[in-house]
């Protein structure tokens, strides 16, 4: 019986080592790091260092894996994942950064060495709006008419002349005219990436302003159900936005989930006018499924964004100069009313869009397997 007992343990033992992945982070003075953020950018699996300073992650993570290790105030690490590397020192910066800064770091688009990729994190950000924060990269600047309707402007080039990806998936609505937006939201999404000018051809000569690549929250690797709830109000259009998301994993599955909605009346003006019809009104869900079995992965995303957007300065006229500016702004909102000023009224855009993607990997030694099919439906009614 005790031969049985021992042999049982050793069993269980070597499964656990088998299967488990632990390794350590420190400073330079060998004192552990705690909550910093261990990215297996091939899994798309973040995980978090507890006090100790130590991570954990019952996956089997293949060899040559790409692995990013950062911390705010300390040097980013990017390496290849080696099960022999338990212990890894990061150094502590003399002068803190904000999100912009010369590191190593993972990206999407390509080999940093030859492609200048500007990121800006979008994770808890100050701006009023999404693009409103991508606009704090140098170059870059956005046309707007009010919070409902706005695009980017990289080098003084926008609508064809910059591209928008989400996940791999190019996205075309902010392609078109003025007052047609980037037609979704910051819902889930966790950075941007940004090529300027000429180096981004090589997605498309449609991309000779820049192209911008947004990236979805990773998966995170906790057994315990995660989750935020989040409220936002803009005192210059009485915008009210209700975010909520869910992260949970068990074993081999991963599934994030997130939902928003918002409304908003017309855009105040400087002068403390309010422009007519500037109001819009958004709703969105999202949720993504992982799978992991050894070194082969599977991703599926999916994603519904509906919005009513009002179109605001709309005259019947071609003299620009010969229009009335009350006529197009009101003086202050019918208080007596207010629900109704939260409703857009003709001419509006009614946008209907769903993606789908779908994405398979499979990790061989210092090879790598991609699969990406991805379907997007735009339903743009005006």
């Amino acid at each position: 019986m005790k031969k049985i007992f021992l042999f049982t343990t050793l069993l269980i033992i070597s499964y656990i080592t088998y299967a488990q992945n632990t390794g350590f982070v420190v400073d330079e003075k060998g004192d552990p790091i705690d909550k910093v953020n261990v990215f297996f950018a091939d899994q798309n699996i973040l995980v978090f260092t507890n006090n100790e300073g130590s991570f954990l992650i019952d996956e089997n993570i293949a060899e040559n894996s790409y692995l990013h290790i950062y911390k705010q105030g300390y040097r980013a690490k990017l390496f290849k994942y080696s099960s022999n590397q338990n212990n890894i020192v990061l150094e502590k910066l003399h002068v803190y950064l904000d999100e912009i800064g010369i590191s190593e770091t993972f990206s999407e688009l390509g080999n940093i060495n030859l492609t200048n990729i500007e990121k800006k994190s979008l994770n808890a950000l100050d701006a009023n709006s999404m693009l409103e924060g991508i606009t704090e990269l140098s170059g870059v600047d956005m046309i707007s008419s009010g919070l409902g309707i706005q695009k980017i402007v990289v080098r003084g080039l926008s609508g064809m002349r910059v591209v928008t990806y989400l996940n791999g998936m190019q996205i075309n609505n902010q392609q078109w005219a003025n007052d047609h937006g980037i037609g979704f939201t910051d819902l889930g999404l966790s950075e941007v990436e940004l090529i300027k000018g000429a180096s981004a051809l090589k997605y498309g000569s449609e991309a000779i302003g820049g192209l911008l690549y947004f990236k979805d929250d990773p998966f995170v690797y906790t057994n315990k159900l995660k989750g935020f709830i989040n409220s936002r109000f803009n005192n210059s259009s009485y915008l009210t936005s209700n975010k909520f998301g869910l992260k949970w994993n068990k074993k081999n599955l991963f599934f994030n989930v997130y939902g928003q909605y918002a409304t908003s009346a017309d855009y105040r003006l400087p002068n403390n006018t309010y422009l007519n019809n500037s109001r819009f009104q958004q709703n969105a869900i999202k949720f993504s499924i992982g799978y992991q079995y050894n070194n082969w992965q599977n991703i599926f995303r999916y994603q519904l964004h509906q919005e009513a957007t009002g179109i605001p300065g709309h005259v019947h006229t071609s003299d620009l100069k010969g229009i009335d500016l009350s006529s197009i702004t009101s003086p202050s909102l019918d208080w007596g009313n207010i629900s109704s000023e939260f409703q857009p009224y003709r001419p509006t855009q009614f946008i209907d869009n769903q993606l789908f993607i779908y994405e398979s990997k499979y990790m061989l030694n210092n090879l790598k397997f991609d699969f990406y099919l991805g379907h997007f439906m735009n339903n743009l009614k005006e």
